[in-house]
């Protein structure tokens, strides 16, 4: 099966970039590994995309969650289709979940 094409949404980036630069405050390498480990993963949901759990939310019919490989913190939220995956948030364990996937 080939890869999925992949979109995030804004959100999914601006999660991402806040990450990367909470993290490198105080190890910039720390957060080049957990960038490089993020996009790892969502490369290999867009190969396997049925590897996340189910995650039921009501705004997002069909949301899937995958923890990041090394990092399980952090947890990829998507949505997949026969042709593309979608990026809808990529979280700390310690957010509040449910709140920053209603808003």
């Amino acid at each position: 099966m080939s890869a999925l094409r992949v979109h995030h949404s804004s959100a999914a980036d601006r999660d991402v970039g806040n990450i990367v630069l909470t993290i490198s405050r105080d190890n910039p390498a720390a957060a080049l590994r957990v960038a490089d480990a993020i996009d790892a993963t969502v490369r290999l949901i867009a190969k396997s995309p049925a590897l996340g759990e189910a995650y039921p939310h009501p705004r997002h019919a069909g949301l899937r969650r995958f923890l990041v490989n090394q990092f399980p913190n952090y947890a990829v939220y998507y949505q997949a289709d026969p042709n593309e995956l979608f990026v809808v948030r990529v979280l700390h364990a310690a957010r509040d979940v449910a709140s920053a996937l209603s808003g």
